[in-house]
């Protein structure tokens, strides 16, 4: 575990600095409990907290593949036996599936329903526990004619599994 008592915490860190709008914008999108140290307009943070802002992002983008190979067993063992995932349809909110039997059922459905269904990710970036994720979902439907909307996932991560996954998309 690493020793970081000798440094400033949270808002102390950038107290001692001078505070730039950037450093500020950025200092709060990190939300994380934990020290940064600032020289003028770069944050440092050290290699075992930026890899746990980084496990989120990881878990998802592991969940996109999984996703894409139609692998419900391998996005459910991403998923917390609690998860929540609120899928996009019908329109204007959407479906919330609560739990891992719930959760796991919709995907079986769904890709019995969807056989070509896939996510190509447009942008992901984590925040701390959480994980945006900008994509753009293809499919073919019975008639064989392609389609595609693009929307966003925002996902919470707890204790290293997806414990929820909201969905939104354009149009």
């Amino acid at each position: 575990m690493e020793q970081d008592a000798a440094r400033p915490t949270g808002s102390q860190a950038f107290s001692a600095h001078k505070p730039s709008p950037r450093r500020k914008v950025l200092h709060e999108r990190i939300s994380i409990a934990s020290w940064l140290s600032a020289e003028g307009d770069i944050i440092h943070m050290s290699p075992i907290r930026m890899s746990k802002l980084e496990s989120a992002i990881r878990i998802v983008l592991e969940f996109n593949e999984a996703f894409n190979r139609h692998d419900v067993a391998g996005m459910m063992k991403l998923m917390s036996d609690d998860c929540i995932f609120e899928n996009t349809n019908p329109a204007p909110d959407g479906t919330v599936y609560v739990g891992r039997e719930a959760v796991t059922h919709f995907w079986q459905e769904f890709f019995r329903d969807s056989p070509h269904a896939h996510i190509e990710i447009e942008e992901a970036f984590g925040l701390g526990l959480g994980c945006v994720m900008r994509w753009r979902y293809k499919w073919v439907d019975a008639a064989g004619k392609e389609g595609h909307v693009r929307g966003v996932d925002i996902f919470k991560v707890k204790d290293g599994l997806i414990s929820e996954k909201l969905s939104y998309v354009k149009g």
